[in-house]
């Protein structure tokens, strides 16, 4: 299976000290210029990528832009080696946003590169864990980038992560960061936490009041999308792609890998960031190419297969819809790539429940609307 996507560990250093992050004690070590070169080669390589036209990377951190000036280099030169290939290099980052200044801003919209920004949303919500290392909160350091980002980024593209903690913020931050005018906006739970019966209740209740805003946002035709509500929505609006029941959770070990600062290459870039992978499952180096034989058992992690490992999927109200969950976020729980956290299968739920409250209520006012925006003969959950 051909490689099309990668995301470069470009440094493991941060200058922020958020609590809930999987990769934890950062590190002060980068990935070297020509490590970031070699590895642009071997991914437009024939045998590596084959014949597809397109090559993306994302490039992760601790917080990439404290190697704008590596970034600044590894770019163009990956677009002109792409061009020599006959096929195209596409670059994306995940940011905390606080060092987007107006130089970067020009870069990014020169080279028209994606951007995916990490805000908890409300700055009550989002200082709580997205904190410096001196311990103060760092919304204000965003705030001040967001017109840079915003122009910058075409998409506009945010991450918000709910904790425990938080959970009561959840629909505040989501509308807060639609004023704000980001059009994709994608909800994760930590999933490494600990959430109590009446965290949960919030959650979904908080969840609901999630879908009233994309109603609205519907009805008014509006380009926002709320992941991962949207995943849900498209399966009951298109009904199960038939590919789907067998294609993979997601890409890690198969059309996409990560690579890191030393050229190691893994099934994604948890499997090497995160302090309890250590290392762990390796499928191969830059140097000396894939290790077929490690990566084999991702090659098998089919989305049938990740469900009929877990016996509690068996008999789930979602199982159609539901993934299979982070193969990187089940082994941090579980200790198994397959077994989901013991909570995954409520939010699963939740959301299922939601996107049916809001395909029932388009139902009944304007069917024709909802399929305008989701109908997609070629769609599926992802």
């Amino acid at each position: 299976m051909f490689i099309n996507a990668a995301t470069f560990a470009l440094t493991n250093n941060c200058n922020l000290a958020c609590s809930y992050c999987f990769v934890g004690e950062k590190q002060k070590t980068s990935m070297p210029l020509k490590t970031a070169q070699k590895a642009v080669d071997w991914l437009l390589r024939d045998d590596i990528s084959g014949p597809v036209g397109r090559v993306d990377i994302t490039f992760f951190g601790g917080e990439p832009f404290m190697e704008f000036k590596k970034i600044q280099k590894i770019v163009p030169y990956a677009k002109s080696k792409a061009k020599e290939t006959g096929k195209e290099m596409h670059f994306n980052v995940t940011t905390n946003g606080t060092l987007f200044n107006e130089k970067i801003a020009q870069f990014w919209k020169e080279y028209k590169l994606g951007l995916l920004l990490s805000c908890d949303g409300i700055p009550d919500a989002h200082n709580f864990h997205r904190k410096t290392k001196n311990g103060n909160g760092s919304y204000s350091l965003i705030e001040k980038n967001l017109d840079n980002i915003l122009e910058a980024s075409s998409s506009k593209e945010v991450r918000m992560t709910v904790a425990p903690e938080t959970v009561q913020y959840l629909k505040q931050g989501v509308q807060f960061l639609v004023d704000l005018g980001f059009l994709a906006i994608a909800v994760f739970h930590a999933e490494e936490y600990d959430w109590t019966k009446e965290q949960l209740l919030e959650f979904e209740n908080q969840f609901y009041e999630i879908g009233e805003i994309y109603t609205t946002a519907i009805e008014q035709e509006s380009k926002i999308q709320i992941g991962p509500l949207d995943r849900y929505i498209k399966a009951k609006v298109n009904g199960i792609d038939k590919n789907f029941k067998e294609e993979s959770s997601c890409g890690a070990g198969r059309g996409y890998i990560g690579i890191s600062s030393s050229g190691g290459i893994y099934p994604c870039h948890r499997f090497f960031t995160a302090n309890s992978f250590q290392g762990a499952f390796p499928i191969g180096h830059i140097d000396t190419g894939l290790d077929e034989q490690k990566r084999m058992p991702f090659l098998r992690m089919k989305r049938r297969f990740m469900l009929g490992c877990d016996s509690d999927c068996k008999y789930c109200p979602v199982i159609d819809v539901c993934s299979g969950g982070c193969m990187a976020a089940n082994y941090d729980v579980t200790g198994h790539l397959t077994m989901r956290p013991p909570t995954a299968r409520y939010f699963e739920i939740i959301w299922d429940s939601v996107a049916q409250s809001m395909v029932d209520y388009f139902d009944k006012t304007d069917p024709e609307k909802l399929k305008k925006q989701f109908a997609n003969p070629a769609s599926k959950p992802c």
